[in-house]
């Protein structure tokens, strides 16, 4: 994002503020400040990013008006239109924190002033800890061991715990011009603020990790400066080989049987609520196999509460792709949503037998996706953010009873396996404390897309990352020359040669349809029908979940 930044001088200090686009896709303001108070300002539909400098927090809200204020840092005004919740939000959402984002947006602050185009104001007071320390982790309890990495720019940093042990938290990190040693690090005044996070998602929960010291992966806090990483971790856990529990265990899949679970949308024809029990029968008779899972498609703002009862009683699994109707991240991360997922777990909890699929902010790395998230402009770790608060608050309305298996997947992508491409998807992972199954899109749309070229080098990817089970979650062929030998050479390809490529490989949803002019329903032709019928025929492909 290009910045302007405009000098202003209050309260005895030279201060900056990043003037932030009127573009909707904006994230929001980047703020950087001499002197104790910081201030920002981010028009409506943006995001407002508010950072205290390192080891300090914030103590006061000076000054916070969303509507139509007016002035200069150290002499805003409230304008006709104000919200009088601006500083209560603020107070809540930052106050006694490093760091803050907030939403400039009717759906944080309320609508002041219907109609009229709106920006949020602000000026808080940072104090405490002279700006040179970032807390770590303290003496590593009874099992658990820390472990550091220090490297330059473009280096690998590479943390490995103790035999049996896995990272627990991360303690310190930052890529820019750190100092100190390996429990005594601190930031510097070039520090790139989502470090902690990108570390946690690459990390957390594992043995071993890597990390490329980059300005690809983690932003270039500081042009023309070299820089490095440096990173404290506590890995925890028996180091006698004793297997250990997590806090919170993710609903366990059933994967360890061989089987590879069958499931479909069953889109041909119009599958809409409520009838969607009919739809699956329908689909159920062109391939002559019940389907063990059945895939459906809401919103957060929706309660189709009785699709888990009505899928439930049919014999079959429900796996539920939600998104919110906005797909807007900044509101995520400011709770906008938290009452309707807790909903949505809640009626997880109480309305289904059998566990639950929840799919969602899928296909996060196809850049300016219309029906995606624009993580390429939000950056990777507020998306990943976002994904943990979803998970955070389904988990929070199922309470106790939960029977929620969460799903990340992201789309194929294509080209370099590496942070130089726009599409990589491995920056957005949030950990596998928060993705109990991962997947993958995708729909061969060329002669040369066999499920290899397709599918092979994003499964090869995900099976690095993660040991988790893997599905395709969406796929769909169309008929090529010659017409109906293609595809159904596509379906025993995939079916017999590939699933057995890939033992993570647990789950196929067939996306039975039309979608942007192109027809991937099942029946196509004859050739294409028979040949899905006899490819998943065999017992290893299961009707039933678990």
């Amino acid at each position: 994002m290009a910045v302007a930044r405009i000098p202003f001088v209050a309260l005895g200090v030279s201060m900056l503020v990043a003037a932030c686009s009127a573009a909707p896709e904006e994230i929001g303001v980047e703020s950087s400040a001499l002197g104790s108070n910081q201030c920002v300002s981010a028009k409506e539909q943006s995001t407002a990013n508010i950072a205290c400098p390192a080891g300090q927090t914030i103590t006061k809200v000076v000054f916070a008006s969303y509507g139509t204020p007016a002035g200069v840092c150290g002499g805003f005004s409230a304008g006709a239109c104000n919200a009088s919740t601006s500083t209560s939000v603020l107070s809540s959402k930052c106050v006694g924190k490093n760091a803050c984002q907030i939403g400039s947006n009717n759906g944080v602050f309320g609508d002041p002033c219907p109609g009229t185009q709106k920006t949020l104001l602000a000026q808080v007071e940072c104090s405490g800890g002279g700006g040179t320390t970032t807390p770590i982790d303290p003496t590593p309890t009874q099992g658990s061991s820390q472990v550091c990495a220090s490297v330059n720019q473009n280096a690998n940093a590479v943390l490995t715990c103790p035999s049996g042990q896995t990272i627990s938290s991360i303690g310190f990190a930052s890529y820019g011009t750190p100092t100190g040693a390996c429990g005594s690090f601190a930031a510097s005044s070039c520090n790139e603020p989502s470090s902690k996070s990108k570390v946690e998602a690459e990390c957390l929960g594992k043995s071993t990790c890597t990390i490329n010291a980059n300005d690809g992966y983690f932003g270039d806090p500081c042009w023309g400066v070299s820089k490095a990483l440096k990173i404290q971790a506590t890995c925890s856990g028996s180091t006698s080989g004793e297997p250990t529990t997590p806090t919170t265990p993710p609903t366990p899949p059933a994967t360890s049987d061989g089987k590879v679970y069958l499931g479909a949308y069953p889109g041909n024809g119009g599958c809409v609520y409520p009838a969607i029990e009919n739809c699956v029968s329908w689909y159920e008779q062109q391939v002559g196999k019940k389907m063990a899972i059945v895939h459906a498609f809401s919103s957060f703002e929706n309660g189709w509460d009785d699709w888990f009862t009505r899928v439930s009683q049919s014999g079959h699994t429900l796996m539920l792709t939600i998104n919110p109707a906005s797909k807007a991240i900044p509101d995520i991360l400011a709770g906008v949503y938290d009452a309707d997922l807790k909903r949505w777990g809640k009626a997880a909890a109480d309305h289904s037998s059998g566990p639950i699929f929840f799919r969602y902010m899928h296909e996060m790395n196809l850049p300016n996706n219309p029906a995606g998230w624009m993580a390429d402009h939000y950056g990777a770790a507020n998306y990943i953010a976002a994904f943990r608060r979803v998970h955070d608050m389904l988990n929070a309305g199922a309470g106790s009873n939960t029977k929620i298996i969460h799903v990340w997947a992201p789309n194929v992508f294509w080209g370099a396996a590496n942070a130089s491409n726009s599409i990589w998807f491995k920056p957005y992972y949030p950990g596998d404390a928060y993705a109990d199954w991962v997947g993958l899109d995708g729909y061969p749309m060329s002669p040369t897309d066999s499920f290899d070229a397709q599918f092979g080098p994003s499964l090869a990817l995900l099976e690095s990352m993660t040991s988790h089970p893997i599905m395709i979650a969406e796929y769909g062929v169309v008929e090529m020359n010659p017409v109906g030998t293609w595809k159904a050479n596509w379906f025993t390809d995939l079916f017999g040669a590939q699933v057995g490529k890939h033992p993570q490989l647990k789950a196929l949803f067939y996306q039975d349809g039309t979608d942007g002019g192109t027809d991937h329903r099942i029946d196509t032709s004859a050739q294409a029908v028979a040949a899905f019928k006899a490819a998943i025929a065999p017992a290893k492909f299961a009707s039933s979940y678990p």
